[in-house]
């Protein structure tokens, strides 16, 4: 038995955890390492293999190696056991991205909370 996952990934972030599920059933998730020579690849089978209790050589990447939306494998498990460990990791406090204000619906999608931008039109003009 295999479960397959689509995930979307923040490389280079400021640390590694679980954002959230996205509107289509695709999970967001934000890793430390940067994307060079699989090396947020691996920071996310890491990432995915604490969350869900499993041994690292269970989870990999079968599609998207280069791209930021991935698909993954976990052995031994089924879809349903891997979303429902992957929901409770979230909200028992798996560590989520800094700066990032991420609220989880009943439904457990992601709403974006709107504050003040930052960057172009903050100058005063003084």
């Amino acid at each position: 038995m295999t479960a397959a996952l689509r995930l979307r990934v923040q490389p280079g972030a400021r640390r590694n955890g679980l954002v959230g599920w996205m509107a289509d059933g695709t999970l967001k998730l934000s890793v430390s390492a940067p994307p060079e020579d699989g090396r947020a690849n691996r920071a996310v089978v890491e990432l995915i293999a604490d969350t869900l209790g499993v041994r690292a050589t269970a989870v990999r990447v079968v599609r998207g190696h280069v791209a930021r939306t991935k698909t993954i494998e976990v052995d031994g498990m089924d879809e349903q056991t891997l979303r429902r460990r992957i929901t409770a990791g979230m909200e028992s406090g798996a560590p989520g991205p800094s700066g990032v204000d991420a609220v989880r619906s009943p439904d457990r999608k992601i709403e974006r909370e709107q504050g003040p931008r930052k960057g172009k039109g903050t100058h005063d003009g003084r």
